[in-house]
């Protein structure tokens, strides 16, 4: 069993402080981990912690500028945190990195929506879907 799986299976047991720990140790020791960088910034939020999440996810995004994962998890976090500006930035950043990934695309769409731009929002499902067609949740967004 992965260190990352056990994080997760003391995240499922109640024991936060326990898997932050397994988390941490997996992030010291290998900095470019990006599922233990997205858990934790997971646990953060769930603890209102939103710029200890900020920050691990930008950690992450300036060790690995190709992540889209840390680009759309950043977006969400600020989001969440009432900074649709940047969290458009992030979008932006990550649609640079992978402009033909359906998943870029269905975020674009869905902050764009957030954003009451429905021409760009119907514009990103559409090229979702033209990126990945077997994907219903695409199809489902457009």
């Amino acid at each position: 069993m992965t260190l990352t799986n056990s994080a997760r299976l003391e995240i499922a047991a109640g024991r936060v402080a326990a898997a932050e720990g397994i988390l941490k140790q997996i992030v010291e020791a290998d900095p470019s981990n990006a599922p233990a960088h997205l858990e934790l910034a997971a646990l953060a939020m769930q603890q209102g912690k939103t710029g200890e999440a900020v920050a691990g996810l930008e950690q992450l995004a300036k060790r690995d500028p190709k992540s889209i994962e840390a680009r759309l998890a950043l977006a969400r976090v600020h989001l969440i945190d009432k900074k649709p500006e940047q969290a458009e930035k992030d979008v932006a950043g990550a649609l640079e990195v992978a402009p033909d990934k359906g998943a870029v695309q269905n975020a674009a769409g869905s902050l764009y929506m957030q954003f009451g731009r429905m021409d760009a929002a119907l514009a990103a499902f559409r090229a979702a879907v033209a990126a990945d067609p077997s994907n219903v949740t695409y199809l489902v967004s457009q």
